[in-house]
């Protein structure tokens, strides 16, 4: 039991750090667009 729960746990961690590591990538990218328009945005406001 406890060892299935472990590969388990392992096989989790493995896919969230893949999709992790790939949201990422796209997340710093998607991070510099939120800036601009955050900076866009708080011109307008101001």
């Amino acid at each position: 039991m406890l060892t299935e729960d472990l590969e388990l746990v392992t096989h989790v961690r493995d896919a969230i750090s893949s999709q992790y590591r790939k949201l990422f990538s796209k997340r710093r990218d998607a991070l510099r667009g939120f800036v601009d328009v955050f900076t866009i945005s708080s011109h307008v406001t101001i």
